[in-house]
């Protein structure tokens, strides 16, 4: 009888995690043992036609980087592999299929009334292979577009934005993120294979910063091979405003690794 009641629980737990309650739009998944449900998901075309499509919970965020809208299945995992999986975790760290160890699927449609919907599964790694994360059992249900091909404007919330150089090689990130936790902003930069984190106190106001010997701000480019702090550099906080929640900044860095990082600036909703 025992037995019996631990198999119907189980059957219940994944009927749980794999079917929508209602219909609304979705993005959700098994974060490894647990469910992942999103609280808000949406979609945006990048100008260079990529798609990416992102859910948010929080501070936690799953987000997907397709490259070639003319592939409706997309394997992830790979240094060389363009289309990305990343997760932001409840204390803002950042996972992402961009390693050889990695490895999942994306298998989506876009829809008639411009939303997608889709499946997936993966398994990401933090920059230092300390931590994976696995996502099973995930599906995209009618998840609204907020842009089209032809580039439509994209509501104010979809307008982050970050850029930046590394040793004088454009750095272009595909994905942003940003997270609050602790009363610090992080917010994150993510190509293909590479990103690049900024993190200070999210009450900071306009001034120049130092970064590499402030605990507080601190900044990291991350690269298959590991995370390279900064040792030296400034970030300079344009403007803050807590009450609409926006903040425009430049900076510029320079690493133990010999990376040197500059004409870097943000502006970011968070």
């Amino acid at each position: 009888m025992r037995g019996l009641l631990l198999l119907l629980t189980s059957l219940i737990v994944f009927a749980s995690c794999s079917t929508i309650e209602d219909n609304s739009p979705a993005l959700q998944g098994v974060r490894d043992s647990l469910l992942f449900r999103t609280s808000d998901s949406r979609a945006v075309f990048n100008p260079d036609g990529s798609l990416v499509i992102r859910g948010e919970r929080g501070i936690e965020a799953v987000n997907f980087l397709v490259v070639n809208q003319g592939q409706g299945q997309i394997a992830l995992g790979g240094q060389n592999n363009p289309n990305v999986a990343a997760y932001t975790d409840a204390n803002g760290d950042l996972f992402t299929t961009t390693s050889d160890e990695a490895s999942g699927e994306l298998n989506y449609t876009i829809n008639s009334n411009n939303t997608v919907s889709g499946d997936f599964r993966f398994t990401a790694f933090r920059p230092s292979f300390l931590d994976t994360v696995v996502f099973s059992r995930g599906f995209i249900f009618q998840v609204p577009i907020l842009s089209d091909v032809a580039n439509e404007p994209m509501d104010e919330e979809a307008q982050d934005a970050f850029t930046a150089r590394v040793n004088t090689i454009i750095f272009n990130p595909t994905i942003i993120n940003r997270a609050v936790s602790g009363g610090a902003l992080s917010v994150t930069g993510q190509t293909s294979s590479n990103s690049m984190v900024i993190t200070f106190p999210v009450t900071t106001t306009p001034g120049t910063y130092e970064l590499g010997t402030n605990p507080e701000f601190t900044a990291v480019y991350n690269t298959p091979s590991g995370a390279a702090a900064a040792t030296s550099g400034q970030l300079n906080i344009v403007s803050n405003d807590q009450d609409a929640n926006i903040v425009v900044a430049e900076f510029s860095f320079e690493t133990a690794e010999s990376f040197s990082i500059t004409d870097g600036g943000f502006t970011i909703n968070y």
